[in-house]
C-alpha cells in the first residue's frame, strides 16, 4: 500500500480482493491492538507499527522464499551434500 497508495490497488498486485486484503490486515490490528495504517479519502498510509511490520516482512519473506526453495531442492534430491572419498 505504500507503493500503491490505496487498498485496492495493493489487493490487485497481491491477486486477492480488496475486502480480503481488508480482512487479513483488520486481523493483524487486532492481534497487535492498533491500526496498522491511516485511511484517508480513499489512500492509505502506514503508522509507525505498520511502518516497523512492514520493514519486518521485507526483511523476512525473501528468507522464507529461499528457504523453501532450498527445502524444495533437497527433497526432490537435486541439491544436498556430495561426500566424495578417496583411498
Amino acid at each position: 500500500m505504500e507503493d500503491t497508495g490505496s487498498l485496492s490497488r495493493a489487493a490487485d498486485l497481491l491477486c486477492l480482493t480488496q475486502s480480503a486484503l481488508s480482512h487479513q490486515l483488520r486481523a493483524l490490528e487486532s492481534h497487535y491492538g492498533e491500526a496498522l495504517m491511516y485511511r484517508q479519502g480513499g489512500q492509505v498510509r502506514f503508522t509507525p507499527t505498520g511502518t516497523e511490520l512492514l520493514k519486518l516482512a521485507r526483511a523476512v519473506l525473501p528468507m522464507v522464499d529461499q528457504t523453501e526453495l532450498t527445502l524444495s531442492k533437497l527433497n526432490s534430491g537435486a541439491s544436498g551434500p556430495l561426500r566424495v572419498v578417496v583411498e
